[in-house]
């Protein structure tokens, strides 16, 4: 569905290049060489995550299995509103609702009286996580990056693209406020599939589809991805920064 950037029953959306302005007392704050607030705080609360994509990049520190104590992060849920803070968002070098207590921490953030929101990979055990999601955040973007399970699992080193797509729709079915997104990497390996991708994502009934090229030849991915013969051309030379 095409998303119009200025309509009388969207005038905001996540696609208008004027949302900037809703934040406009933080402008003037910086403007008078002055730290503002931040609208948004993210917390990482675990690096365990299920999979292995093929282009994750915090694979590199990604085993050492770290996560934040609960009680901690009570704590700074707690501070973030003190402070002024208007929304969180979860995500991490791993699976944010892979951490042991992630729904009490859910909870918590609504609590307080925090907006919630979480880039995931969509891989939750626990449905009773799935479907206060849907019911808490205001939005949560799963990186599903295929249109067919063969793909997904050939990409992700995992085979759970059918609970995955279950997972989103408990999330929709429950969703009090929550945009719920299929995110899509484009990379050569799963180029060929946005299609079936964005008929899946509608029969879900999810609200976005966010769908973003990812650099194939960065020189800190080892080893970097080929780009199809016909793509070759695509390869280009760093611009210089002119700042530099």
């Amino acid at each position: 569905m095409f998303v119009r950037e200025w309509a009388d029953k969207n005038t905001y959306n996540s696609f208008n290049n004027w949302k900037g302005l809703l934040y406009s007392a933080q402008y003037k704050e910086i403007a008078s060489m002055r730290v503002p607030v931040p609208v948004q705080a993210r917390i990482d609360p675990t690096l365990r995550c299920p999979l292995a994509c093929k282009w994750c990049n915090s694979a590199r520190y990604r085993q050492q299995r770290h996560e934040l104590g609960k009680d901690h992060v009570i704590k700074v849920l707690d501070f973030l509103k003190y402070w002024g803070v208007k929304a969180v968002v979860w995500a991490g070098g791993g699976e944010p609702t892979y951490h042991p207590q992630f729904l009490e921490l859910l909870q918590k953030n609504a609590e307080v009286g925090l907006d919630a929101a979480i880039l995931s990979n969509g891989v939750i055990h626990n449905p009773e996580v799935a479907a206060e999601i849907g019911r808490l955040c205001r939005w949560i973007g799963v990186s599903v990056d295929a249109g067919s399970a063969d793909t997904y699992t050939s990409t992700k080193g995992c085979a759970t693209f059918d609970f995955v797509i279950e997972n989103m729709k408990t999330m929709v079915k429950h969703s009090n406020k929550c945009n719920v997104g299929y995110k899509f990497l484009i990379s050569p390996l799963n180029q060929h599939e946005l299609v079936e991708a964005c008929v899946i994502a509608k029969d879900i009934g999810v609200t976005d589809f966010i769908a973003r090229p990812m650099d194939t030849q960065h020189p800190r991915r080892i080893p970097p991805l080929p780009l199809p013969r016909r793509h070759a051309s695509l390869s280009r030379s760093p611009v210089p920064y002119p700042g530099v």
